[in-house]
């Protein structure tokens, strides 16, 4: 489940890191805020990538006005925090590092403060995830961690170069389990938001008919 959550928003990225303007310009765009809650499985089993918020496209600044680094601390880069030039490459550590978590189920960089949480991701703290859940496999280890090198230059080039690494270590599941399990874990939400929107259905419907009643009402009849 989640190699193929993950598979398809790194996809995404890809799509989104080779996009063009209207000129058929690339636009250089990098999304710098990868984390959980920025990838998502739908209903009809698709991962996605969400909140393109902070994205930084050629010609933008990479930090805010007041000069602090833009995005989540515990899944950024090492060049993200030493304010270096990011690429695609940036995005792919951040997915790398969603996708440890959802592995084994732990935080992969953690701290008492911020610059704890600094000082592991320089230091490069990182354990294979089989560490931890001892069934994964051995080439899933070596595609996560490569997609988390230290040095972008080590790290697969592209969200597609590491989509298809990952379905060539351990197969992603089908999208109707990933869809029958979004459901099950989400069936309250999806009940109460299918509820909202019947309301809001009936609702409108009564608008339209208050709004259009007295014309229709005065309308002659055909002859």
């Amino acid at each position: 489940l989640a190699i193929a959550v993950v598979r398809d928003a790194l996809s995404g990225l890809h799509a989104a890191h080779h996009a063009r303007d209207a000129k058929a310009e690339p636009l250089g765009l990098v999304h710098r805020d990868v984390k959980p809650r920025n990838v998502v499985a739908t209903t009809d089993g698709i991962g996605k990538i969400l909140d393109f918020g902070i994205a930084k496209a050629r010609l933008r600044m990479s930090t805010t006005r007041e000069g602090h680094v833009r995005g989540s601390l515990p899944y950024m880069a090492p060049e993200q925090i030493r304010d270096e030039p990011l690429g695609p490459r940036t995005d792919v550590y951040g997915a790398s590092a969603v996708l440890w978590e959802a592995l084994t189920g732990r935080r992969l960089f953690e701290g008492d403060t911020e610059a704890a949480v600094i000082q592991k991701i320089l230091d490069h703290d990182v354990r294979p995830p089989s560490t931890i859940v001892p069934d994964l496999p051995a080439s899933l280890d070596a595609v996560v961690l490569r997609g988390l090198a230290s040095d972008p230059s080590e790290r697969f080039a592209s969200g597609l170069e590491m989509a298809l690494a990952l379905e060539t270590c351990l197969a992603p599941a089908p999208r109707a389990d990933v869809a029958s399990w979004v459901t099950r874990l989400e069936e309250p939400e999806i009940e109460a938001r299918e509820a909202r929107i019947a309301r809001s259905d009936d609702e409108e419907g009564a608008s339209r008919d208050l709004a259009v009643g007295p014309e229709l009402a005065a309308a002659p009849e055909p002859s």
